[in-house]
């Protein structure tokens, strides 16, 4: 092949131009791809339109191969526009010097002596050859946020973290950033934060479904794809044997060397409950890594490895308990609950995805074919609504029966402590209550500014509505609510799912 012809194919370009800053030193090195940047620059070259979803470990060089790829195409392609959004301005900053000018930087000299640059500062990257008209430069982009005018190129570093800590942010990045690149490439790398919920977990798991009308594909590149991720000394632990036999199991008998089990045996004691954020070595497992702050994330973990998440049949000898936390008509959530024994059974969770009026809603949880006891609804359900009927009495009248208020707590915070208290109790349905899980795991502080004091403040986000439901559990029994004495059912029920004004025994809710 000619040099033209070289140089007119971007995969060899890829493989032959440029150089990469060596890990922890400033001096340069050949860039040559790794397989997983390989995946990604073939599915950018022979499939532009469509998203590219990665869900990565560290350390495998997919944001050095996806900025190195930036770089080639604003030389070689006039009139290219690419943006590149990081977590914060800095780490925009360091991907635009540390590797796109430096790939550019590298290029031959004699080559670059071809190459004028009209703007080269930490956010901005903009470029022609020489000759050509200024209209027909090109530009790189590195900032926090884009909206507004079309780029052939969108390049989202760590939306997880974005997504799980600032869904402000994020928001924007999905309503203004995302259309602009609509005609273009568009790809997200990131470590996974967050749990399964928010922007970007809603933008992933149409097409983790296989729905017909999602677009993207995504790629999951763990920690056992890094050769170097291997370590001779140390020991192996029984937990580490546990889990790689397990592992072994999950991943359709795919073996691990010691010294990959002793490289993640080290890591995990210094990441501690972070390693499925940071070294996930399955997809699932990243999508459970915990976020900063998180406040059941251990009691969550326990219910795991305990077993108490899992699917399993609804006791037909106990009523069914329902606990709402309002919001519209969608973003309403009901917990189904069960006391059995000192067991809490979890059956079922409504998760705000449908849109209701009382009367649809209480025809869909009669549907259920639940035996019900009380619905314990939050005090503002006992407020007045537009129209003059509250939401009590709207749903008293659409034939929800036994419907009790729970009163107004002054602070969160008793509620939330006292449902970690009971979460060992917890026994949650695994498919039913998927995204009630996942809530409970993402649920999370952080620190803000309360006279004068930093103090934890819940985050609010996707996942407080659906965890509010087991709070106003946690209030009902803080309350003495459960104490009382409730109808329990026997073997003699309507078919319409509620007990019967005979043939019934008195019996109680435990408040332990």
């Amino acid at each position: 092949m000619t040099d033209e012809q070289l140089l007119a194919d971007p995969m060899w370009r890829l493989r032959n131009l440029y150089q990469c800053r060596l890990e922890g030193r400033g001096t340069g090195i050949p860039f040559v791809p790794r397989p997983e940047q390989e995946m990604i620059f073939r599915h950018l070259v022979e499939t532009p339109l469509v998203p590219a979803y990665i869900v990565k470990s560290r350390r495998l060089g997919l944001s050095t191969g996806i900025c190195t790829f930036q770089a080639d195409r604003a030389v070689f392609e006039s009139g290219w526009r690419g943006v590149l959004i990081d977590q914060d301005q800095q780490d925009a900053t360091k991907k635009m010097v540390e590797i796109i000018r430096f790939a550019v930087d590298s290029l031959d000299p004699e080559f670059l002596r071809h190459i004028i640059f009209d703007k080269r500062n930490d956010s901005e990257l903009r470029l022609r050859v020489r000759g050509e008209d200024e209209r027909k430069d090109s530009v790189i982009f590195a900032l926090t946020g884009h909206r507004g005018g079309d780029c052939n190129f969108l390049h989202v570093s760590e939306w997880g973290p974005i997504a799980a800590t600032d869904a402000k942010r994020s928001g924007e990045i999905r309503a203004g950033a995302l259309p602009a690149a609509r005609l273009g490439r568009k790809v997200i790398e990131t470590t996974w934060m967050g749990g399964k919920g928010g922007d970007l977990w809603e933008l992933i798991k149409p097409v983790l479904e296989k729905d017909p009308n999602a677009e993207g594909v995504v790629y999951f590149f763990p920690w056992h794809d890094d050769p170097l991720a291997v370590k001779t000394t140390g020991e192996l632990t029984p937990e580490t044997e546990e889990y790689f036999r397990d592992l072994t199991g999950r991943l359709d008998g795919k073996s691990f060397s010691a010294e990959q089990q002793k490289w993640w045996t080290g890591k995990k004691l210094e990441q501690g409950m972070f390693m499925s954020r940071e070294y996930p070595s399955t997809l699932e497992e990243a999508f459970r890594s915990p976020v900063e702050g998180a406040v059941f994330a251990r009691r969550m973990d326990e219910a795991r490895g305990e077993g108490r998440i899992r699917p399993f049949a609804w006791d037909r000898a106990e009523l069914v308990h329902t606990f709402w936390d309002l919001g519209s008509m969608r973003n309403t959530r009901v917990a189904y609950v069960q006391f059995v024994g000192r067991e809490i059974h979890v059956i079922d969770h409504d998760d705000g995805s449908l849109e209701m009026t009382p009367a649809a809603r209480v025809a869909h949880m009669e549907k259920k074919g639940y035996y019900y006891g009380h619905h314990f609804m939050p005090h503002d359900a006992a407020a007045q609504e537009f129209g003059g009927k509250n939401v009590q009495q709207q749903m008293n009248e659409a034939g929800l029966e036994g419907v009790r208020i729970i009163p107004r707590c002054r602070e969160i915070w008793p509620g939330i402590n006292k449902l970690h208290e009971l979460l060992p109790r917890m026994v949650f349905h695994a498919e039913k209550c998927a995204r009630l899980v996942a809530a409970a795991e993402q649920y999370h502080t952080r620190k803000s500014p309360v006279d004068g004091h930093l103090t934890d403040v819940i985050v609010q986000d996707w996942s407080t509505h659906d965890v509010d439901t087991l709070r106003m559990m946690a209030e009902a029994m803080l309350n003495g609510m459960t104490r009382e004495e409730v109808v329990r059912v026997r073997a003699d029920l309507r078919g319409d799912g509620r007990a019967r004004a005979g043939g019934y025994s008195r019996g109680g809710i435990t408040n332990y």
